[in-house]
């Protein structure tokens, strides 16, 4: 089982990438995930942003998720939006894997398009429009030579995965249906039992990895946990949540996990438009406390031998054809 931690980089704000490289540095964590905003990409210096962002990742194993629907591509001026032409996106992909590809191994298409926040569930309730946008962007991923992460799911909902009633397909069933799974090596879902209002019928990590797998399995399809966390405001201890979900992905076969995050979200994040509501303060905090850094340390040097991890960042600090 790897260890990995998330962190979303505000445009143009380079001194927080720099803060959260030397903090992963000195945990001693070399995965990163991290998104390469396709909304950010179409300002006017977009491409730069793309390309200083991943020069100055150089040296971790990125796990960049593309995500963001530009305003001025959907069908509403929402970064959740459906766009109007989903072949755009298959385009982005194919730039960013062409141009940066010497930063990264797998590329995940989207982030939680089960959430009404992340994609327009009421221009496509049950995601065939999403299928027809993923299905080509798999295509480039592979046809670069990278490995395809799917979007990850919140929540996983496994149950439904083991009920398979017609009438409520799980996402995973109907990507399958819709072939967008034919050129997808991983599936992923995340996870935040320490936050009440999201954990209401949360039946335990090992439940939902079990049924998860024991779908994802014969398919040849590994699994993945890309995000978990919660608050510092909430009343559990984060320490006694990650230790959670490493035992459990552990136990359970999940090759990767990675928490959330490293520093708070201190930005208004562009999905903020998409909202009617206020913002809740528990969504912010959540970035890294004394106490979490010790147990990922720990974690870390646990799961994954020093020498290992030397031998990785140096390789990664390599010039690339080197």
């Amino acid at each position: 089982m790897e260890l990995g931690l998330v962190q979303w980089f505000p445009y143009g704000d380079l001194d927080r990438v720099r803060r959260v490289v030397a903090k992963l540095d000195r945990l001693g964590v070399t995965r990163l995930r991290t998104m390469l905003s396709w909304a950010d990409w179409c300002r006017s210096d977009g491409p730069q942003w793309i390309a200083a962002l991943l020069d100055e990742l150089r040296g971790l194993e990125v796990l960049p998720v593309l995500h963001f629907t530009p305003p001025s591509f959907g069908e509403k001026p929402y970064t959740s939006s459906v766009p109007r032409n989903l072949s755009y996106y298959a385009y982005y992909v194919r730039w960013v894997c062409e141009m940066h590809g010497d930063h990264f191994t797998h590329v995940q298409l989207w982030n939680e398009p089960t959430t009404w926040c992340d994609w327009d569930r009421s221009a496509d309730m049950w995601w065939h429009r999403f299928a027809a946008m993923i299905r080509p962007a798999a295509a480039e991923v592979k046809s670069a030579g990278k490995r395809v992460v799917m979007a990850g799911i919140s929540p996983p909902d496994g149950r439904l995965l083991r009920e398979r009633d017609p009438q409520v397909p799980h996402f995973f069933e109907i990507m399958e249906e819709e072939g967008a799974l034919a050129d997808v090596d991983v599936v992923a879902f995340h996870g935040f039992p320490g936050t009440p209002h999201w954990s209401e019928g949360w039946p335990g990590w090992g439940e939902e990895i079990a049924a998860i797998t024991e779908w994802a399995e014969p398919r040849g399809l590994a699994t993945w946990i890309t995000e978990s966390g919660s608050s510092r405001l909430m009343p559990a201890s984060r320490q006694k949540e990650l230790r959670c979900v490493v035992e459990a992905a552990l136990a359970g076969g999940v090759e990767r996990v990675y928490w959330y995050s490293v520093e708070d979200v201190t930005w208004k994040a562009q999905r903020e438009i998409n909202l009617d509501w206020g913002p809740d303060a528990h969504d912010y905090a959540t970035g890294l406390s004394p106490d979490l850094e010790v147990e990922i340390s720990r974690i870390v040097s646990t799961v994954q031998p020093p020498l290992l991890r030397l031998f990785k960042r140096n390789m990664g600090s390599a010039p690339a054809g080197a």
